[in-house]
């Protein structure tokens, strides 16, 4: 991977990192890594609960997209503050680009040929620019024309990567600020973390819009979030610290938190995911609980890390990004005929589509040819 953080999914050691936003400290944070995975699952868990008897599951994985943002937010913030020489816009762009797109337009045209494939095969016709199609009816594809191909991708859910591309062109001159005007970090922190909220309250009382565009603001209240904690935890600027101490704080990771912050704080995430339930889609909650996962990944005690699930949380680009492929073929077992209970069939299909998922990208990143494609 770039020296530059590039986008979310992942953490870590230049050489590697999902969705392509790492920080270049030498080390990773397991739980960072952890949490990824799970949100991973968080992902492919919304996207099965999809018909009417079991949609109300959909709110278990509602912290997921959110989180992710936060933490690209998150890791591309600090690591520019951290960096001892501010990029030039010209290498921050090409670097971006460089990283982001190739993955998201090779996933693209996967998608495009089987969604093609897929409509040859049932001899039904191509929906085009209807990302509704897709998000009601994740067994079928959706294959996006012209412009909203090269913009969202070829099925509905690469819109993040564009989103993830976007947004850090957009935060990076403010952070190239905030290098300059070390005292102003915790303005920004503020700034942040207010428009976040306001943004997210005005959304969670504006009628749902099932289109990329959509799903790109719904995920700025988090992104902002993301932003306020990197200016809150990270050196204002690595200008005037000494070699050392550069490498002492380029290698330390936030400080623990007890115990019974850690439970509060996870407390508080089941408090959202219950909100959600009860009042529906609410971005506030959402953008919350994602935010909250994050907090309590960048402050979890080593003694509650899990190496297994870090290893696969580094490959979560993959696994988010393949993991339609999978369930577009197993979603006829979810309901009747194949299971009388549809809860039980969605257990069954997410389990089968997060292992097949996680498989083809742990797979897939042994390869130099590949890795790009899923770290």
């Amino acid at each position: 991977m770039a020296t530059i953080a590039s986008a979310s999914f992942s953490a870590g050691q230049p050489a590697v990192a999902p969705a392509k936003c790492e920080e270049t400290t030498g080390q990773r944070w397991g739980s960072l890594d952890s949490a990824r995975f799970l949100a991973a699952v968080g992902v492919i868990w919304l996207h099965v609960c999809q018909l009417p008897e079991i949609v109300s599951g959909s709110a278990a994985g509602r912290f997921a997209v959110p989180f992710f943002s936060a933490t690209a937010a998150y890791l591309l913030v600090g690591s520019l503050l951290r960096s001892k020489n501010q990029p030039s816009v010209r290498t921050f762009v090409t670097t971006k680009l460089g990283r982001l797109y190739p993955p998201f337009l090779a996933w693209s045209l996967i998608y495009v040929l089987l969604n093609t494939l897929h409509d040859w095969w049932v001899g039904g016709a191509i929906h085009g620019n209807q990302a509704a199609t897709a998000a009601n009816d994740p067994g079928r594809g959706l294959l996006f024309w012209g412009r909203d191909l090269w913009l969202f991708g070829g099925d509905y859910h690469l819109w993040f990567l564009p989103f993830i591309l976007a947004t850090s062109l957009l935060l990076y001159p403010v952070v190239c600020f905030s290098r300059k005007h070390p005292e102003q970090r915790l303005s920004l922190a503020m700034a942040a973390f207010l428009l976040g909220a306001l943004l997210a309250t005005v959304l969670s009382m504006t009628p749902e819009i099932d289109h990329p565009l959509a799903y790109m603001l719904m995920a700025l209240p988090s992104l902002l979030w993301g932003s306020a904690l990197a200016w809150l935890h990270r050196p204002a600027s690595a200008e005037g610290i000494s070699r050392t101490q550069r490498k002492s704080i380029a290698n330390r990771s936030p400080a623990s938190l007890s115990t019974s912050s850690l439970v509060g704080l996870l407390l508080l995430f089941s408090t959202a995911l219950w909100s959600i339930l009860q009042l529906g889609r609410s971005v506030f909650f959402e953008s919350a609980a994602g935010t909250m996962i994050l907090i309590v990944a960048l402050h979890c005690p080593a003694s509650l890390r899990f190496p297994r699930l870090a290893g696969w949380g580094r490959v979560s680009l993959g696994i988010y990004c393949s993991h339609l492929l999978f369930l577009k073929a197993l979603q006829p077992l979810i309901g009747p005929p194949a299971w009388s209970n549809p809860w039980i069939g969605a257990i069954v299909v997410a389990t089968l589509v997060t292992v097949f998922a996680t498989s083809i990208s742990l797979l897939l990143a042994r390869s130099r040819a590949t890795r790009w494609l899923v770290l």
